[in-house]
Parts: structure tokens; sequence; C-alpha cells
């Protein structure tokens, strides 16, 4: 019931194609056949429907060859591969539901070769179903990532935020579970009002808990770092008041221009990257409304669990108080800024090494920019999957063995009248056009059959005018006696749909010669479709591939405007935040350099065009902006030169960011370890953008800054981003007050990155 019938005299027969056909499946007609090379060998050979068996989609050679291995005579002498067909019904009918009963009908066709084992046999099967399949076990199963990388995170957090002590006040675990569920609780907030408002999911969405992990743990280091640079003699809530303060506008401003970013993507025609940009917008900006809200209350309670001696987790076990001294100047700094304000600013902003900074970077994009203008534009199927299943290996197989096979094409027409002589002329027509194309092998019309039988018909060819076509009245009468049961003509059974004794669909089949790059495949698709537009027909060209190669045509362009677009959004989002154009643009160069050595660095890492590199390509923007807006920020808020408020741009914020592209690390390398399609492609891509993005951050923008930044907000009397200062005024520079801890600070200073 599930097979395709093809009518034949001895009744309807499953249609099957593939190297059986030979013999027309007859098993003792083979074993009968003295000379099986010489058979296979036979070009006019039929199949058992009376059509010429396709030799290339039969028979496979090597694709190191040009041809199969043939003996002297010109026969075939070695076959190394050969194909089976079974085509099945699809859809819904009066008899029910084909789909249904033909995927079931596919899991047990393919448990069944699973099991199969023929000596010196190799088998490799694929259903309808396995692609889909495939690429959600091998999500699935890359499933357990998502928990490897929490689990880095969370130790990396613990470490990062907090500091072991005998007493266990200061390590901060809860507050390290507390942000990263927050983060989870953000990707299911974001899938839920996303489903909510008709978004559908794809797969790359499955990416989104790494992507947001990295993006929450850097706003966690921000806004910790933050309130660990306030005076501890202050109340908690005075520490989370200026804390707040200080990191909100940073925060705000990244959340938002990657907010933005994604929603720019999501203006793409391409359905995959849509969905994904809405989903990681949602994504984006809930983490940011939780993370100021709920998890800066979290922050201030730990805060005040800390200062009140309570342990970490055990919050209802508090420690003993010790009266201690501390500080009101400014928490000493941590062993990283202390790195980076002693050495690594001051060497970076050496007049001499500005110059070789400069020069090494240019190199860079000069090398990138080679790689982005060879970059391929492709798509390959088995990529999607896993690479270690049986679709990756059948996949494999056929690339190996079938490159040669020619791809096939239908021509399909609706609502036409097919009697009108009008009509007729086109349907003869478009065969002679399409196999005037160049990558056109031949085109199949069951109409170029009808009208050659009518034109040696005894009867009918009477009828006919001087262009051979009948006239409207007679057309379905010779039509019906052509394709009458008697006649057999089971080439044609399937391309023909007739209700009521009209023809309501029919469709003629073509084979476009190997189409070997997206290039190729773009120009086949669209010579086919401009065959049909000219000939102004209400018909299509249509194959299955043409769904990969719709992507391929116009793909260059959605990049490029994608890209652009979030750029722009970029530069007002962060103009709006930190008021200085100048300062903007600084911002969006530095990203315009990441997204173009990420582009270069694609192609040496054999990656190419497609809409999965694409949506990281927009997702990389978003990345960037992290790692250079929270330097220029903090640059346009200091005083002194261009030199001095470089380097203490770097001591305010480079380990934060150096903390975020670290946790941002952790979160994507447990899927270096994946066999996805999908996960294998964002590893690469976001590890390449982090590096970019902390190497252009960290020491070509302050370098640009040093040299031709803008003036300061405080120089140009702008905003005063200092605290207002209480007007008690104390005479002393200690202070005696109870503390939780034996130590001299707390683990609310800034922080060091390990």
């Amino acid at each position: 019931d599930l097979c395709v019938s093809v009518f034949t005299p001895f009744g309807p027969q499953c249609l099957v194609s593939g190297i059986l056909s030979y013999w027309n499946f007859d098993e003792s007609a083979m074993l009968a056949d003295d000379d099986l090379l010489a058979t296979v060998s036979d070009l006019t050979a039929t199949d058992q429907f009376g059509t010429i068996i396709n030799q290339a989609n039969t028979l496979g050679y090597s694709s190191e060859t040009d041809d199969y291995t043939r003996s002297p005579d010109g026969d075939i002498s070695e076959v190394h591969a050969v194909s089976l067909t079974y085509f099945t019904k699809d859809g819904d009918s009066d008899e029910g539901n084909y789909t249904t009963w033909g995927l079931s009908w596919e899991l047990d066709f393919i448990d069944l070769l699973e099991d199969t084992e023929i000596d010196g046999v190799t088998i490799y099967y694929l259903a309808a179903r396995s692609n889909t399949d495939n690429l959600s076990d091998s999500i699935g199963g890359d499933f357990a990532l998502i928990f490897i990388a929490i689990g880095l995170i969370v130790i990396y957090t613990c470490i990062f935020l907090g500091r072991f002590d005998k007493k266990f006040v200061k390590p901060k675990i809860s507050l390290a579970i507390c942000g990263i569920c927050i983060v989870l609780i953000a990707v299911y907030s974001a899938q839920g009002i996303a489903s909510y408002i008709g978004i559908f999911t794809v797969p790359p969405n499955n990416v989104l808990p790494f992507l947001l992990l990295g993006i929450g743990v850097d706003d966690m280091f921000i806004l910790v770092n933050e309130i660990g640079r306030t005076k501890r003699s202050l109340t908690p809530r005075q520490r989370m008041s200026l804390g707040m303060s200080s990191a909100a506008p940073s925060i705000t401003m990244t959340s938002f221009t990657g907010v933005f970013a994604f929603l720019s993507g999501s203006l793409t025609s391409l359905p995959a990257i849509q969905s994904f940009c809405i989903y990681a917008a949602f994504a984006v900006l809930f983490d940011f409304l939780f993370q100021i809200t709920i998890f800066a209350a979290f922050l201030s309670l730990d805060l005040r669990r800390e200062m009140s001696g309570r342990m970490d987790i055990l919050c209802c076990i508090k420690t003993k108080k010790k009266k201690e001294k501390l500080e009101l100047s400014k928490p000493k700094k941590s062993m990283g800024q202390k790195f980076i304000a002693n050495y690594f600013a001051p060497f970076i902003l050496k007049p001499t090494v500005k110059v070789i900074i400069i020069i090494l970077f240019i190199a860079l994009i000069a090398v990138c920019a080679i790689g982005a203008s060879n970059i391929d534009q492709d798509f390959d199927v088995k990529d999607l999957g896993s690479s270690d299943g049986y679709v990756f290996e059948y996949l494999t197989a056929d690339e190996e063995w079938f490159s040669h096979k020619p791809e096939g094409f239908n021509i399909y027409f609706k609502d036409i009248d097919y009697a009108s002589k009008e009509i007729q002329v086109k349907l003869l027509q478009i065969p002679i056009d399409m196999v005037n194309l160049e990558l056109v092998i031949e085109c199949t019309s069951w109409y170029n059959a009808f009208y050659d039988w009518v034109q040696e018909h005894p009867v009918f060819n009477s009828s006919v005018d001087s262009d051979g076509f009948l006239p409207e009245n007679q057309f379905y009468d010779a039509f019906n006696e052509f394709f009458s049961p008697s006649l057999f003509r089971p080439t044609f059974s399937n391309d023909i749909i007739i209700e009521n004794g009209l023809i309501q669909t029919s469709r003629f089949s073509g084979l476009f010669k190997p189409l070997t790059s997206a290039v190729i495949q773009i120009r086949a698709m669209k010579e086919s479709r401009e065959v049909v537009d000219n000939i102004e027909i209400d018909g299509f060209a249509f194959s299955f591939g043409f769904i990969f190669y719709e992507q391929f045509a116009v793909i260059p362009k959605e990049a490029i405007q994608n890209i652009l677009t979030a750029l722009a959004v970029v530069f007002l989002v962060t103009v709006v935040f930190l008021i200085h154009p100048g300062t903007a643009i600084f911002t969006t160069f530095i990203i315009i350099l990441v997204d173009v050595n990420l582009v270069g660095i694609m192609y040496y890492w054999d990656l190419s065009i497609d809409s999965v590199t694409v949506t990281n390509l927009v997702m990389a923007i978003g990345f960037a902006v992290d790692y250079s807006a929270h330097i220029a920020h903090d640059f346009m808020v200091q005083s002194g030169s261009r030199d001095e408020r470089a380097a203490k741009a770097l001591e305010d914020m480079g380990i934060s960011v150096i903390s975020g592209g670290f946790s941002t690390l952790l979160g994507i390398i447990a899927m270096s370890f994946s066999t996805s399609g999908i996960f294998v492609p964002f590893f690469k891509m976001i590890f390449a953008t982090i590096i970019l993005g902390l190497l252009h951050g960290l020491i070509l923008l302050p370098v640009l800054l040093s040299l031709i930044g803008p003036e300061s907000f405080q120089e140009e009397g702008g905003i005063n981003t200092e605290p207002e200062k209480k007007t008690k005024k104390t005479s002393t520079s200690t202070s005696e007050v109870e503390s939780s801890t034996d130590s001299e600070s707390s683990s609310y200073e800034t922080s060091e990155s390990p």
C-alpha cells in the first residue's frame, strides 16, 4: 500500500529502480546470466516498465576517475558500488495518512538494514526521514555538553567571584549557581515568548545556552567587580547603589547592542536565520532584565550575608565576628590589575610598540582579507548531522562512488488549458529550450510522446493542422486513447493527475549534469526557471536540491545586508550610550575588523558561507561589542592624557573583559568534542571571535584611543562620573568597624582572573 504504484498490463507494480532492474527483479534470470558485466554495460537496457535504465544512477565508480573501468572491447569490467531505490507514497489521501505510515515503515527499513550483514559487501542505507532524525539525534546527543559547560562555568565563576577561606564565608558558590540558573531561565523564557508569538524553532537555536552562558557570566563579573571597587565602610545598600550606577550603563549598552544587532539580523528573508536571531534577541533581553533585577537582588543578599559573617550556602550558620581596621580609601588592586597597570598597559602604550602593534594588525587584516576574498559558498547535507552515524557514512559513500550521477528535476504545470493550441505550442517548446541549456542532459515530456503518437495515428493524424496540433474538440479523445491501459505507458503514469476526465496537473522530467559547486547549482536553478518563465506558462521548475540552491542564491546579499544593518545598529546604540560619536566610531571600527578577520579565518579553517556561518557572523558582532565597548566607555570617563586614560581603562575593565572572554570560552569549549555540523562551526567561529575580540579590544583599541581618541567627558565639561562625596568629613584614614572575616579584604573587592 505504501509503494508508489506503476500500472502495467499485469496490474500495478511497485516502483523500484536500481541494479536488479537489468533482470526485471527476477532472481532466476540474473543467475542464468553468463555475463553480468556485459548486461550492465548495455546502454539500451530497459527496466521492467520499458524505460531505459540510467547507468550513472545505478552503477558507481570512484570520484577520482572519469569513467568505469572497462575492458578492451568497451564493456564495464569492474563495478565498485551499485544502488537500489524504493519509492513510497507521502501525504494524506482517502486511504489514510501515508506520511505517518511511511515514517513507521522507514524505521523498520533502517532497523532491518542495520542488522543485515553480507560477507564481502558493505551496505549503506538512507531513508527520507534520515536527515531529520540524524540532525535531531546529533543535537540531542550533544545535549550533555551543555551540562559540562555549565559545570565548568560554575567552577570558574566560584573561583573568580569568591575567595575560599577557613570559615567558608567568601566562596560565593550559591551566588555563582544563582547566576547560572538565571542565564538558563533567560534562555527558556526566550523560547517561551518566541514560541508564543508563533516563531518556529530551528536546530541552530540549540546553541543559545552556550551563547548566553558567556554573555550572562560576563555581566555577573562586571556587577561583582564594580561592587568590589566600592568602600567596605559603606552599608550594603550604599555599595549596591554605587556599584550598580557604575556597572549598569556598561551592561545596558552591550546588552541593548546585542538585542538590536540580533533584531536587525531577523530582517533577513532566510527563515532559519530569522528564527535564530529573534530567539537570541529575546534571550539577551531577558538575561539583561534578570541580571539587573533578580541577580542584583541575590547579589545584595549575598553582600549582606558576607558582611554579617554567615557561611556560604549554609547561610543560617553565623561565624564569629572580629574587629578589624578597614581602609576608607579605594580597595587594593588585584594581581591582575597590578599586572595590567604596571606591565601590560605601559608596554603596549610605548611609542615604538604602538607602531609595531599597528603594523601587525595591518598584516593580520591583509592576510584575512585574502582569505575572505577566496572563501567559497557551499553547503553539504552530511555536515548537518553527526559525523559518526549511518547517514554520514551513506552520504560519504554516495559522494565517493556516485558523484557522476545526474540530478533530476521536474517542471510542474497547473490550471492551464491543455487542449488549446497556444498551450500545446508552449508545452512542445519547453523540452527543446531545456535541452539547449548547457547544464541539462535531457528533458522527458509526456506531451512530446503524445504529439509524436498523434502524428502517426491513422485517425487523429488527419485532423491535425499544418503545425501538427489537434483541434481543441479532439484533444481529450486522443489523450484518453493515448493513456488507455492497453497501450501501457508506465513512464508517464505518475506524471499526470486527471479529475473528471480533464488534466488537472502534470509534470515533465529532466536531468542536470552533475552540479559540482554552488555557483553551478545556482546557475542550473535560475536557467531552468527562466526557460519556463520565458515561455509564459503557469508552471515552474523544481528539484529537491533547489531548497538549498535558493539559500545559495540569496546568502551573499543577505549576509552583507545583515552585517551592515547590525553594524549600523551597533553604531547608533553606542552613540546613545557613549554619547560621543567619535568613541562609537572607534567601537564600530573594531567590530568591523573583527568580522572581516573572522571571515578570513573561516577560509583557513575550511568553513564556507552558508546559513549557519552567516548566523554566526551576525552573532559575532554582538560578542565583539563586549570586548571593545567596555574599554571605550571607561576611556571616556577618565581624566588625564590619552595615554593615561587608555592605561586606566585597561586597568579598570581589562580583567573583566578577559574574564568574560574566558568564561565564554569555557561555555563553548565542550562543543569542540561535538560531532554535530551545527555545533562544530559554531565552536570554531565563536572561538575565533573571542580571540580576535580580546586582541582588538585589549591591544589595538587602547593604542588607537591613545593616539587619536576623543577628549574625556570631564575635560569637555560633560558627565561627572565620580560618585557624589558625603558632606560628613573624616579626619582619619581608617575606621573601626565590625567584620565577618579575619582577612584584610572582602571577596567583594575587585576580583582577579585566575
